[in-house]
C-alpha cells in the first residue's frame, strides 16, 4: 500500500511547477499543477486511497493530474518529476528553501550571476550584488542573508566568522557570572578551524548551571552522562561541556585543542606526566616550545618541535595595507573615499582598490572610459588624504582560455592586477590547470586571486592542480592571496608552507566589499596563524615604501 501523504504528494507537484518556472517551460502547465498541489493539500482523506473516478471528481484536477496520481499509486515516484530533477543543479533546488525566493526570482539569479548554491548565494548577498538586479534590493537582499545564515547553523557546521565571536563574549560573561569556576574555551574554536562542527568548553560548573546558562535561547535537545553535557539549540551548532578532569587536566585540554593525529603523536614521542594543571606545562616537562592549539596539525607539528624555540604567528596589527578591496564603482557598498577613510581610521598606510572588470557584468565591471574617471578620483583622493596612498589596481577575470579582460594598453594603467576565476566554474582538472597557469603567464599580473574558487560549506571550487599553480607563481614571481573573507580562506592554510618553501609570498587580503568587510583581515590572519606565515612573508604586511618598492612603484602619488 502506498504511504504517501497528501502533504508529500501536495509538495511533489509544488516541487515539479517549481522547477518547470525555473526550466521556463509552459506557464499553463505549470499553474495546473500548482493549483494541484493547493487542491490535494487540503483533501480530507488520503489521496492516494481514493479511487481514480474520485479523483477526477477533484476540483480542478485535470486528466493529466490523475494521470500522474495513478503512478503515484503504482511506483511512489512521478518521472516527469524525476527528469526534471536530474536536469537541475542540486544546489539551485536548495535555493528553493530560502524565504524571500520563488522559482521566478530562483530562475533569475542562475541566469544572471550563476548562483547554483545556497554559498554562491550568501557569497552574493555579501558582494553587495543582488541589491543591483532588478525586484530585489537591498532590503530583499539582507533578509535572504538572514535567512541562508539560519538555513546553514541549521546543518550542524557554520563557518568560524559565524560563531568566533558570539563564543568569545559568551566565553567572557561565563568568567564574569561565575568568578568562582573555570572555563576553557576549547576545541574548534581554540584550534581556529575554518568550520566549526561544535562550540566546546572544558569546566567545573555543574550541569545544571550550564542548563540554565542556556535558558534564554531555543534549546531543541539535551543529552547528558556522567562527564559530558550536549546541548542543541535553534540556529546554532552543537554546544558541548565537558567536566574538568581533577589528575589530568593538562591533558584533558591538550587533547581538546588538537588534531587526533597530532594528539597521539606527541603522546607517542613525549613522556607527558598525569598530573600538570595546564598546557604550558605540559610542553615545559617536555621541554619544548609552548605550541598554540592552531599549530597543532600534523603538517606542523615536526617543524615546531624540530626549532625548539617559540614562534610568534602573524597578528592582525601586522597587516599595514588594505589589498584587494571594491567600491561603487563596481559591486561595492561604500565609495572609494570611504573605504580609503576607513582604512586610515583603522591605522592602515595604503589601500589597492580592485574593482572588477569589464566581463563581470553582473558587478558592473568597469568600462575602460569608467576605469579612466575611477582613476581620476583616484589622483585626487590621493591628494587629499596624503600621506595615505591608494593604488590603482583592477580584479581581473580570467576568461576561459586563460586571457584576461583589456588589452595591454589598459592592463598598464594599472599598478596592481590580481587576476581571478569567477565564471564558467565547472571545468574538469585540464581546463582549469591550463586556464590558470595561462594567466599567471602575463607578465602584467602581479597577485593570483582566490586561487580555488571555493566557498566554504558550499561549493568545493574547480579541480586545479595548486602544486602546479604555486610553482607557475614562483617561477613569475606572483603574489597568491589567502582571501580572508570568512567563505573563502582561499587560499586554503594547509598550502602556505609549501608555498613559502617555494619563496611565494602571500598576501591577507579582505575582499572587502564595504566598510564592514575590511574587519574580515582577521578571519584571514587566524588562518594564516594555522601555518608557519610570518609577517615577512606576508604582502599585505609590508609598510607603504615596502610595499612601494617591492612592485617598483612610487610611495607618494
Amino acid at each position: 500500500m502506498n504511504t504517501l501523504s497528501n502533504k508529500e504528494v501536495a509538495a511533489m507537484f509544488d516541487l515539479l511547477a517549481d522547477l518547470m518556472t525555473i526550466a521556463d517551460e509552459n506557464p499553463f502547465k505549470i499553474k495546473g499543477y500548482s493549483i494541484a498541489s493547493f487542491r490535494i493539500s487540503k483533501l480530507p482523506s488520503p489521496l492516494l486511497e481514493m479511487s481514480e473516478q474520485d479523483i477526477r471528481k477533484i476540483e480542478n484536477i485535470g486528466p493529466a493530474v490523475v494521470s500522474m496520481i495513478e503512478e503515484l499509486k503504482a511506483t511512489s515516484k512521478l518521472n516527469v518529476l524525476e527528469q526534471y530533477l536530474q536536469a537541475t543543479p542540486p544546489g539551485i533546488i536548495e535555493l528553493l528553501r530560502i524565504k524571500g525566493l520563488g522559482a521566478k526570482k530562483v530562475r533569475q539569479l542562475w541566469l544572471e550571476l550563476e548562483i547554483e548554491s545556497i554559498g554562491e548565494l550568501a557569497q552574493a548577498c555579501e558582494e553587495n550584488r543582488l541589491a543591483t538586479i532588478k525586484g530585489f534590493g537591498k532590503k530583499t537582499q539582507e533578509n535572504i542573508y538572514q535567512s541562508i545564515q539560519y538555513i546553514q547553523a541549521s546543518k550542524g557546521k557554520v563557518l568560524l566568522a559565524q560563531v568566533y565571536d558570539w563564543a568569545q563574549d559568551f566565553h567572557k560573561n561565563l568568567q564574569a557570572q561565575f568568578p568562582q569556576n573555570k572555563f576553557y574555551l576549547v576545541g574548534d574554536i581554540a584550534r581556529q578551524m575554518n568550520e566549526v562542527e561544535c562550540v566546546e568548553w572544558i569546566s567545573d560548573l555543574s550541569f545544571e548551571a550550564w542548563k540554565g546558562v542556556f535558558n534564554a535561547y531555543s534549546i531543541t535537545r539535551i543529552e547528558a552522562n556522567e562527564n559530558t553535557l550536549m546541548i542543541e539549540i535553534e540556529g546554532f551548532p552543537k554546544i558541548k561541556i565537558s567536566k574538568i578532569s581533577e589528575t589530568q587536566l593538562g591533558l584533558q585540554l591538550l587533547q581538546a585543542n588538537a588534531s587526533k593525529a597530532f594528539f597521539d603523536t606527541f603522546c607517542q614521542d613525549f613522556s607527558v606526566v598525569n598530573n600538570l594543571t595546564s598546557e604550558e606545562a605540559i610542553f615545559e616537562s617536555c621541554q619544548l616550545p609552548y605550541i598554540i592549539p592552531a599549530l597543532r596539525e600534523t603538517q606542523n607539528y615536526a617543524d615546531l618541535v624540530a626549532a625548539k624555540k617559540p614562534f610568534t604567528p602573524i597578528q592582525e596589527l601586522d597587516i599595514k595595507g588594505l589589498i584587494h578591496c571594491h567600491s561603487t564603482w563596481s559591486d561595492g557598498v561604500n565609495t572609494l573615499e570611504e573605504m580609503a577613510k576607513a582604512c586610515t581610521a583603522k591605522g592602515l598606510e595604503y589601500m589597492v582598490i580592485t574593482d572588477h572588470s569589464m566581463a563581470a557584468f553582473y558587478a558592473q565591471g568597469l568600462e575602460p572610459e569608467r576605469i579612466i574617471a575611477q582613476h581620476q578620483e583616484i589622483a585626487a583622493l590621493n591628494k587629499k588624504l596624503h600621506p595615505f596612498r591608494i593604488f590603482k589596481g583592477i580584479e581581473a577575470d580570467i576568461l576561459g582560455q586563460g586571457d584576461l579582460d583589456y588589452n595591454e594598453g589598459i592592463w598598464k594603467s594599472f599598478e596592481i592586477i590580481i587576476a581571478s576565476v569567477h565564471s564558467n566554474l565547472r571545468m574538469d582538472a585540464d581546463k582549469a590547470n591550463e586556464r590558470v597557469l595561462k594567466a599567471l603567464d602575463n607578465p602584467f599580473v602581479k597577485i593570483l586571486g582566490h586561487s580555488t574558487g571555493r566557498l566554504l560549506l558550499s561549493r568545493q571550487g574547480y579541480p586545479v592542480d595548486l602544486q602546479l599553480v604555486i610553482d607557475k607563481c614562483a617561477q613569475n614571481n606572483i603574489v597568491i592571496e589567502l582571501n580572508a573573507n570568512p567563505r573563502r580562506l582561499d587560499l586554503d592554510w594547509t598550502w602556505i608552507n609549501y608555498a613559502l618553501d617555494q619563496g611565494v609570498k602571500i598576501s591577507i587580503n579582505p575582499d572587502a566589499h564595504s566598510i564592514k568587510g575590511i574587519d574580515d583581515i582577521r578571519f584571514g590572519v587566524l588562518s594564516a596563524q594555522k601555518s608557519l606565515l610570518s609577517p615577512e612573508q606576508n604582502l599585505s604586511s609590508f609598510g607603504l615604501e615596502k610595499f612601494s618598492s617591492y612592485f617598483n612603484l612610487s610611495p607618494s602619488y
